[in-house]
């Protein structure tokens, strides 16, 4: 989508800029017996990216940066170059994989466990096979003397890194989302305000009733009960992510949503529209359904930034969008039988 690809290329440039001032302003050897491996936190950055953004941003993030560090910044040529795009490029893969399967804080730690694993098998392969042409000594002194600390050196810098961005990430996101959204609010300031929650919003959600994590519904009356006690802890800006097999009652949750949240009209499945906008007490209401959706690329060219970014709450079925707004609530609804579902409900499980 426009808008998207535009948040996107802004994102992409301003971790890249940052990629490329951290490593030329933080380098330095690790271990001392082997001085000639230094560590830097240009990765740190690209791992932000992946999980923000996904892996085709993080490799191109990751091809940028190692151009830059091996030409321009007294880096080692296209040895340099090629060592740094296998090493973190294979290491972004499959981090950033395993975070878009899910979402979740351990997801992201399972597979920056799995990246740093990767990471000690590739590198000390790479500099046991490179070093000695730089050191103009014979592999097997290497092997005997370095290997212990050149795979140690591999172990310790993608851990800090992987440290680091689960220090950073949470508030980077957060940051990247206002600014984004206050550049909307700017364009639009006047419709902006009309949606905005009142002051008291956080007192009274403390107020109501918690959501349940799992709940049982036995009827539709049960389903919009689950409904109007998740609409009353909603807040503005919010993305519901409705997940489950096609009739499990997504469609009906969301209308007993829409319900609760002052809709008055009749609510439909916006499957052929992709969305649906609406109009409740507190905030508008857009209802996207991605199922025919193959990609995101594919959403390129619809422009729903705006709706998403918003001080709205959009409702998602059948998601195909990586970079969503940090306010969010995963609801997973399961057919138990004919007329029994189950829902399981998480609040923001990002990292």
């Amino acid at each position: 989508m426009k808008t998207l690809s535009t948040k996107k290329l802004c994102g992409i440039a301003v971790l890249t800029a940052m990629s490329i001032v951290l490593v030329s302003l933080i380098h330095f050897p690790l271990l001392p017996a082997v001085p000639f491996l230094e560590y830097d936190a240009a990765d740190v950055p690209i791992i932000i990216a992946a999980f923000l953004y996904g892996v085709p941003s993080a490799l191109i993030m990751t091809v940028a940066g190692s151009l830059l560090q091996a030409f321009a910044l007294g880096g080692n040529g296209v040895i340099g170059f090629v060592m740094h795009v296998l090493s973190t490029g294979g290491f972004m893969v499959i981090v950033g994989l395993f975070y878009k399967r899910k979402r979740t804080l351990k997801s992201a730690l399972t597979g920056m466990g799995t990246g740093i694993l990767f990471w000690i098998v590739e590198m000390t392969l790479w500099n046991v096979l490179i070093t000695p042409l730089y050191m103009k000594v014979p592999r097997e002194v290497i092997v005997k003397d370095f290997l212990g600390y050149i795979a140690l050196f591999n172990l310790i810098k993608p851990t800090i890194n992987c440290a680091l961005t689960l220090l950073l990430y949470k508030n980077t996101h957060r940051l990247f989302d206002k600014v984004w959204a206050e550049s909307h609010k700017e364009k639009g300031g006047k419709d902006m305000k009309l949606q905005s929650a009142p002051e008291t919003e956080q007192e009274e959600k403390s107020e109501i009733n918690p959501i349940p994590k799992v709940f049982l519904s036995k009827s539709v009356e049960d389903t919009y009960k689950l409904a109007e006690t998740v609409a009353k802890n909603l807040t503005a800006g919010e993305v519901v992510l409705l997940d489950g097999d096609l009739g499990a009652g997504k469609t009906t949750f969301t209308k007993g949503l829409f319900k609760a949240l002052g809709v008055t009209e009749t609510v439909t499945s916006p499957t052929f529209t992709i969305m649906n906008e609406y109009r409740g007490d507190r905030f508008k209401l857009y209802h996207f359904d991605m199922y025919r959706i193959e990609s995101e690329e594919e959403l390129s060219e619809l422009g729903f930034e705006e709706q998403l970014f918003s001080d709205g709450v959009s409702v998602i079925e059948w998601n195909k969008i990586s970079d969503l707004p940090e306010k969010r609530l995963y609801v997973s609804v399961k057919a138990v039988s004919d007329t029994e579902r189950e829902f399981e409900i998480n609040e923001s499980t990002d990292i």
